[in-house]
């Protein structure tokens, strides 16, 4: 009698995909966070759009704050800039943070400065793969195109020479001594035109599909024994 380890393998493949579209079916924020090297370090994500949706991609790292993946995030970073680049890598949008507390919107106000100079982008794209680049403040897109460079880059800790005539990194453009910490989230819609079956139900649609497969097989398998010659 043949063992149905292979069979029960299969199965659990087939489940493990099934749930796994389940758990990217209800996407939720992406937070990233770490720091720089040096002044005129980039972090750079790439992410795609399903369908035509809201994006929200919020820096929490200067002010501190609450992301929407519930993670406490400490103030004290350096002041951000948010480069955002279409499927052409044509700049599509940028912001530098914000100011005194007049102009915060959603940003947080650091407790030590007063100022609320994280970035803030909340746009409709529409569907493809953008270029998302956080850099330090005052190091935005030299020119219309990712591939046109940044103000500053190569520079190393430029923020000391351009902000106080003096050598120095991670001040911000109030003259204070920021750490070189980021954190950011970015919440991007997903296309979801089918609800998601319940896991007991992924079960049993996972089982289902493999039990006709097996069918199938068999009855190959019999067919092909059928034609044999008799010897």
């Amino acid at each position: 009698m043949r063992k149905p380890t292979r069979h029960l393998r299969f199965l659990a493949v087939a489940i493990t995909a099934l749930l796994g579209l389940a758990s990217t079916a209800h996407a939720a924020p992406i937070g990233y966070s770490g720091t720089f090297a040096e002044d005129d370090d980039h972090f750079e994500v790439f992410f795609a759009v399903a369908s035509a949706g809201q994006v929200s991609i919020q820096t929490w790292s200067y002010a501190g704050g609450l992301t929407p993946l519930g993670t406490v995030v400490p103030a004290g970073g350096f002041a951000p800039v948010l480069s955002l680049f279409d499927p052409s890598d044509a700049l599509l949008a940028l912001d530098t943070g914000g100011t005194a507390p007049g102009g915060c919107g959603p940003r947080g106000i650091d407790p030590v400065t007063g100022f609320c100079l994280d970035a803030f982008l909340s746009l409709m794209l529409g569907p493809g793969t953008y270029h998302l680049v956080l850099t330090q403040y005052d190091n935005t897109p030299f020119g219309p195109t990712y591939a046109d460079g940044f103000l500053h880059d190569g520079e190393g800790n430029f923020t000391g020479p351009t902000f106080t005539g003096l050598p120095g990194s991670f001040i911000d453009p109030g003259l204070n001594q920021r750490t070189s910490a980021f954190a950011l989230s970015l919440t991007v819609p997903t296309d979801n035109p089918v609800p998601v079956p319940e896991p007991g139900t992924l079960v049993m649609l996972a089982s289902g599909s493999i039990l006709s497969a097996l069918r199938r097989r068999r009855a190959r398998h019999s067919r092909s024994h059928s034609s044999e010659p008799t010897p």
